[in-house]
């Protein structure tokens, strides 16, 4: 018995998987992949990439199916209008089953809600909110596709 749990905690210690005593351990893979490379996001209606100090507005998957958005963006001239709102949309497989609502804060700090929809539309709500010098951060999104 003291051989045997010699043996479990040779196995927890070294991460191999343990099987008799008298066998040598399995070894253990835990290759899970790597997170998709980022995908640089199309923006619309006016909205661009803040610049060159920040990461460009992209999103990425990673093994598990959660989506990740990266990014400060500035918004667009036209501000205050419905289609000011819309960012991006976001191609079939990085949307989610269901809309998806996120608070973040914009260079104001002040808080601004953005709205991730079925349909992979990326947009602020509401577009009355949107203005030229007020920039969010899309750093802190992310969501698996079946929520």
């Amino acid at each position: 018995m003291e051989r045997q749990t010699e043996a479990l905690r040779s196995s927890l210690r070294t991460g191999s998987l343990y099987t008799e005593p008298d066998e040598q351990p399995a070894a253990a893979s835990a290759d899970v992949g790597q997170p998709e490379p980022w995908t640089p996001a199309t923006l619309l209606n006016g909205w661009q990439s803040w610049g060159e100090d920040f990461a460009p507005v992209a999103f990425r998957r990673d093994q598990f199916g959660r989506v990740y958005l990266r990014g400060t963006l500035r918004g667009p001239a036209n501000s205050g209008t419905a289609t000011a709102a819309h960012m991006f949309t976001m191609p079939i497989g990085y949307r989610p089953a269901n809309r998806i609502a996120f608070i973040v804060n914009d260079s104001n700090t002040d808080s601004m809600r953005i709205d991730v929809q079925s349909s992979g539309i990326v947009e602020v709500v509401p577009a009355s909110q949107v203005t030229n010098t007020n920039f969010p951060s899309l750093n802190h999104i992310s969501f698996f596709t079946d929520q």
